[in-house]
């Protein structure tokens, strides 16, 4: 089945909410936008769009864990592909249908991502409203990677803002993670 077949049963699921290959199409298209996501290059940006679009027009909850999956692998799409602000709309989308369906872990993770993209498209306070909610969901779900993530995210969004104590500060919590969990050295080289 090809991209475009797959939106338009995504579009018609939508519409009925009773499709029971519903689920089957969501799976194809994430693991397709995962795919896409290796090669990321601007010749892909219609494909995201429309994704994104057919994500849009569904309502409820139904699938919505791999409909949050699509709608934050086209962020992440638009983000590396030097269209941030484009990127931040399908984080919005994201983080409401991940409260509407209670799933604090992509709520979480939404929010990581809509602070990453405003920090870099310069609305640094929202970065650190988003960076804020993500640091307490991350604690309250005993996800210290995610913590630790967040903590270096949130030092490059005081940058950006020109508060390098602020930043510096992030940087020795994410530091003080890495040294109490081992297994997390992977981000003691980002943390300095």
């Amino acid at each position: 089945m090809t991209a475009v077949s797959r939106f338009h049963l995504l579009i018609e699921s939508a519409r009925g909410q009773s499709d029971p290959q519903l689920e089957q199409i969501l799976l194809a298209l994430v693991a397709e936008a995962a795919d896409r996501l290796k090669n990321a290059s601007l010749a892909d940006t219609e494909y995201f769009q429309k994704l994104v679009d057919g994500i849009n027009g569904m309502t409820g909850t139904k699938g919505s864990g791999t409909r949050i999956a699509c709608l934050l692998h086209a962020c992440q799409f638009f983000f590396i592909t030097g269209q941030a602000f484009t990127a931040i709309q399908p984080a919005h989308a994201a983080i409401e249908l991940a409260r509407l369906s209670g799933n604090e872990p992509l709520l979480r993770k939404g929010l990581t991502f809509l602070g990453i993209v405003t920090a870099d498209t310069g609305n640094v306070s929202q970065a650190i409203e988003c960076y804020a909610e993500a640091l307490e969901l991350a604690r309250k779900l005993h996800d210290v990677d995610a913590e630790c993530l967040i903590w270096i995210n949130l030092g490059v969004a005081f940058i950006h803002a020109a508060q390098y104590q602020d930043a510096i500060s992030c940087y020795e919590r994410a530091l003080q993670i890495v040294d109490a969990y081992p297994e997390l050295e992977k981000h003691r080289a980002p943390a300095y």
